[in-house]
Protein backbone atom coordinates (compact mmCIF):
# COMPACT_ATOMS: atom_id res chain seq x y z
CA UNK A 1 0.00 0.00 0.00
CA UNK A 2 1.17 3.11 -0.72
CA UNK A 3 0.16 4.53 2.95
CA UNK A 4 -1.63 2.82 6.17
CA UNK A 5 -4.66 4.98 5.59
CA UNK A 6 -7.82 3.43 4.73
CA UNK A 7 -7.89 4.93 1.19
CA UNK A 8 -4.12 3.53 0.52
CA UNK A 9 -5.22 -0.23 1.52
CA UNK A 10 -8.10 -0.55 -0.06
CA UNK A 11 -6.07 0.64 -3.25
CA UNK A 12 -3.95 -1.62 -3.06
CA UNK A 13 -6.35 -4.52 -2.35
CA UNK A 14 -8.27 -3.19 -5.80
CA UNK A 15 -5.06 -3.90 -7.46
CA UNK A 16 -4.76 -7.15 -5.99
CA UNK A 17 -1.26 -6.08 -4.36
CA UNK A 18 -1.77 -8.77 -2.04
CA UNK A 19 -0.77 -12.17 -0.88
CA UNK A 20 -2.86 -14.61 1.40
CA UNK A 21 -1.51 -16.64 4.04
CA UNK A 22 -2.85 -19.80 6.50
CA UNK A 23 -2.58 -17.07 9.34
CA UNK A 24 1.02 -16.62 9.71
CA UNK A 25 2.27 -12.96 9.77
CA UNK A 26 4.60 -12.39 7.02
CA UNK A 27 5.91 -9.82 4.74
CA UNK A 28 6.10 -10.58 0.72
CA UNK A 29 7.32 -9.06 -2.57
CA UNK A 30 7.20 -10.11 -5.67
CA UNK A 31 7.56 -8.83 -8.57
CA UNK A 32 8.34 -9.42 -12.37
CA UNK A 33 9.78 -6.63 -14.60
CA UNK A 34 9.75 -4.69 -12.07
CA UNK A 35 5.88 -5.05 -11.43
CA UNK A 36 4.11 -5.75 -8.17
CA UNK A 37 2.14 -9.09 -7.65
CA UNK A 38 -1.64 -8.08 -8.99
CA UNK A 39 0.17 -6.44 -11.91
CA UNK A 40 -0.97 -7.06 -15.74
CA UNK A 41 2.10 -5.95 -17.86
CA UNK A 42 3.01 -6.90 -21.68
CA UNK A 43 6.35 -7.57 -22.75
CA UNK A 44 7.39 -8.01 -26.30
CA UNK A 45 10.88 -9.41 -25.91
CA UNK A 46 12.92 -12.27 -27.25
CA UNK A 47 15.08 -11.79 -23.99
CA UNK A 48 14.06 -12.74 -20.45
CA UNK A 49 12.77 -10.70 -17.76
CA UNK A 50 13.57 -10.92 -13.99
CA UNK A 51 11.39 -12.24 -11.28
CA UNK A 52 12.09 -10.83 -7.21
CA UNK A 53 11.31 -12.80 -4.47
CA UNK A 54 12.18 -11.05 -1.00
CA UNK A 55 10.30 -13.03 2.00
CA UNK A 56 10.36 -12.13 5.81
CA UNK A 57 9.01 -14.95 7.85
CA UNK A 58 9.78 -14.80 11.16
CA UNK A 59 9.96 -18.83 11.33
CA UNK A 60 11.91 -21.21 9.11
CA UNK A 61 10.86 -21.10 4.93
CA UNK A 62 11.58 -24.59 4.51
CA UNK A 63 10.12 -24.83 0.65
CA UNK A 64 10.16 -21.47 -1.83
CA UNK A 65 8.45 -21.77 -5.15
CA UNK A 66 7.43 -20.24 -8.42
CA UNK A 67 5.12 -21.14 -10.38
CA UNK A 68 4.13 -20.14 -13.91
CA UNK A 69 0.99 -21.22 -16.40
CA UNK A 70 -0.17 -20.35 -19.32
CA UNK A 71 -3.47 -18.65 -18.64
CA UNK A 72 -6.68 -19.91 -19.87
CA UNK A 73 -5.48 -22.99 -21.60
CA UNK A 74 -6.30 -26.10 -19.15
CA UNK A 75 -3.66 -28.17 -21.53
CA UNK A 76 -0.64 -26.97 -20.36
CA UNK A 77 0.45 -28.04 -16.82
CA UNK A 78 1.53 -25.69 -14.13
CA UNK A 79 5.14 -25.27 -14.49
CA UNK A 80 7.63 -25.77 -11.64
CA UNK A 81 10.00 -22.54 -12.16
CA UNK A 82 12.13 -22.33 -8.93
CA UNK A 83 12.09 -24.72 -5.70
CA UNK A 84 14.29 -23.36 -3.17
CA UNK A 85 14.83 -25.38 0.37
CA UNK A 86 16.55 -21.62 2.53
CA UNK A 87 15.83 -23.12 5.98
CA UNK A 88 15.96 -19.46 6.90
CA UNK A 89 13.80 -16.68 7.95
CA UNK A 90 14.20 -14.85 5.22
CA UNK A 91 14.65 -15.13 1.79
CA UNK A 92 15.31 -12.70 -1.58
CA UNK A 93 16.31 -14.40 -4.86
CA UNK A 94 15.61 -13.51 -8.60
CA UNK A 95 14.97 -15.64 -11.32
CA UNK A 96 14.87 -14.92 -15.20
CA UNK A 97 11.74 -15.56 -16.70
CA UNK A 98 12.12 -16.69 -20.78
CA UNK A 99 9.45 -15.86 -23.19
CA UNK A 100 7.44 -18.99 -24.09
CA UNK A 101 6.08 -17.94 -27.22
CA UNK A 102 7.73 -19.61 -30.06
CA UNK A 103 9.90 -17.80 -32.66
CA UNK A 104 7.70 -16.74 -35.32
CA UNK A 105 4.63 -16.95 -33.43
CA UNK A 106 1.82 -14.43 -34.26
CA UNK A 107 -0.55 -13.88 -31.58
CA UNK A 108 0.28 -13.43 -28.10
CA UNK A 109 0.40 -15.57 -25.32
CA UNK A 110 -0.78 -14.73 -21.23
CA UNK A 111 0.21 -16.03 -18.54
CA UNK A 112 0.73 -15.85 -14.69
CA UNK A 113 3.54 -16.54 -12.40
CA UNK A 114 3.45 -16.46 -8.64
CA UNK A 115 4.88 -17.99 -5.48
CA UNK A 116 4.45 -20.06 -2.74
CA UNK A 117 6.27 -20.64 0.61
CA UNK A 118 5.94 -22.97 3.51
CA UNK A 119 7.73 -22.79 6.56
CA UNK A 120 7.91 -24.88 9.65
CA UNK A 121 5.76 -24.35 11.74
CA UNK A 122 6.58 -23.95 15.77
CA UNK A 123 4.85 -26.87 17.72
CA UNK A 124 3.52 -28.90 15.10
CA UNK A 125 4.37 -32.59 15.26
CA UNK A 126 6.08 -34.48 12.15
CA UNK A 127 2.86 -34.44 9.42
CA UNK A 128 1.14 -31.82 10.61
CA UNK A 129 0.84 -29.27 7.47
CA UNK A 130 2.86 -26.58 7.49
CA UNK A 131 1.93 -22.60 7.49
CA UNK A 132 1.95 -21.36 4.28
CA UNK A 133 2.38 -17.82 2.15
CA UNK A 134 0.71 -17.50 -1.95
CA UNK A 135 0.75 -14.09 -3.54
CA UNK A 136 -1.23 -12.92 -5.57
CA UNK A 137 -0.39 -13.38 -9.61
CA UNK A 138 1.27 -11.15 -11.75
CA UNK A 139 -0.21 -11.79 -15.28
CA UNK A 140 2.64 -11.37 -18.35
CA UNK A 141 1.22 -10.90 -22.17
CA UNK A 142 4.65 -11.91 -24.14
CA UNK A 143 4.86 -11.22 -27.34
CA UNK A 144 8.20 -11.43 -30.24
Amino acid sequence: AASRDRGGIFDALGARRTYATTGVRVWLDFTVAGSPMGSSIAVRSAGPISAVVDLMAGMTITRLEVWGAQAGNPFVPYRLLLSATPAAETWTGALALQNPVPVGAVLPREWLYYVRAFLETPGAEDGEPDDAVWSSPVWVTWSR
